[in-house]
């Protein structure tokens, strides 16, 4: 991660943080009146000022130690516990670029399959009407050869043999 991408980080961070203190404020208003209310806010901002400070001085800190272009997080847990999908979803949120490459690719594979399966579909209805036309002669054929048969038993069975 380098400089940039951390203070982009650090303002997703902030942004969440603000929005979350605006949240506090419409929903403590919205539940009581405001003398109330101020008094709730008031207590909620200061647990939450208490924990924006410490996520701020981690965040300094991260950023004081960014002497590398990358450094390594580690997850640790039981099987099962949502380990790789955590790194996933950061690894598409961070905008990662072999993850977003991935993405790319997968969505290129899946639309060419689609139109495999589209064009497959589309011969197999071609290839169903034409063995459907194919069955309709044949049976034209069976008739023509029935029909001849008899026109033979019939011209046979004549006094000379039909000649």
């Amino acid at each position: 991660m380098d400089k940039n991408q951390f203070n982009d980080l650090s303002n997703k961070i902030n942004a969440i943080v603000n929005s979350v203190k605006k949240n506090i404020n419409s929903t403590i208003h919205s539940k009581y009146n405001d003398k109330k209310a101020d008094e709730l806010i008031q207590d909620k901002y200061t647990i939450f000022d208490k924990l924006e400070k410490s996520t701020q001085e981690k965040l300094k800190d991260l950023g004081n130690y960014l002497e590398w272009d990358t450094f390594t997080i580690a997850f640790y847990g039981e099987t099962n516990a949502g380990k790789s999908t955590l790194i996933e979803t950061l690894r598409l949120l961070l905008d990662e670029p072999t993850k977003v490459a991935a993405v790319k690719k997968f969505h290129e594979l899946y639309d060419h399959a689609y139109k495999a399966i589209k064009d497959a579909d589309s011969k197999i209805s071609n290839n169903t009407y034409f063995i459907e036309q194919l069955q309709n002669i044949k049976e034209q054929i069976n008739k023509f050869i029935e029909q001849y048969k008899v026109q033979q038993n019939t011209q046979e069975n004549l006094p000379g043999g039909g000649y």
